[in-house]
């Protein structure tokens, strides 16, 4: 009789060790899906776009260039326009009205004046490094992965654009 309970004792707590190192096991896994994620979004949280008066800004404080396309809007229908290479440490401010431009040449000539007021920017697409696209949605929207390919992509004839380095730039942490 003392034997079984020793056994039984034996096997309780071989199995709550098992239960334990089952856990450890999973949270360990779960640390690891956590700290891929962050290092696959390292270079992608630190490209950002914001408007300043007539022009949009967009800021790249990686270390890696990333190449970039500013969505524009007109109601429900985007429009990829062209941004270029995203230089490191960088700040790119484009005129708005830049970007309207190199839509209109592809709006039917009599809604062109019309569309014009009404477009704005929707979102910044971009590259890293790694050749992972991204879509900051403009409006304080979150960072997303993109798998679908753009369907048009509308060239800057004239981009006026101002580059600037910037001070608060390094590898995320």
């Amino acid at each position: 009789m003392l034997a079984a309970v020793v056994a039984a004792g034996g096997l309780g707590v071989t199995a709550y060790g098992t239960f334990v190192s089952a856990r450890v096991a999973e949270d360990q896994l779960n640390q690891s899906k956590v700290q891929n994620e962050e290092r696959t979004m390292r270079q992608a949280s630190r490209v950002n776009m914001w408007g300043e008066g007539k022009y949009e800004v967009i800021a790249n404080r990686s270390l890696d260039p990333a190449y970039a396309w500013v969505i524009m809007r007109d109601g429900s229908r985007e429009y990829p326009v062209v941004a270029g290479t995203l230089p490191p440490c960088t700040r790119v401010s484009i005129a708005t009205s830049n970007l309207e431009e190199a839509i209109i040449d592809f709006v039917p000539k009599p809604h062109a004046k019309a569309r014009r007021h009404s477009m704005s920017p929707a979102a910044l697409w971009f590259v890293d490094t790694d050749g992972r696209a991204w879509r900051r949605d403009y409006q304080g929207g979150g960072l997303r992965p993109m798998y679908e390919p753009l369907k048009a992509v509308y060239a800057i004839s004239n981009l006026v654009a101002k580059e600037e380095p910037l001070d608060e730039c390094g590898a995320a942490s």
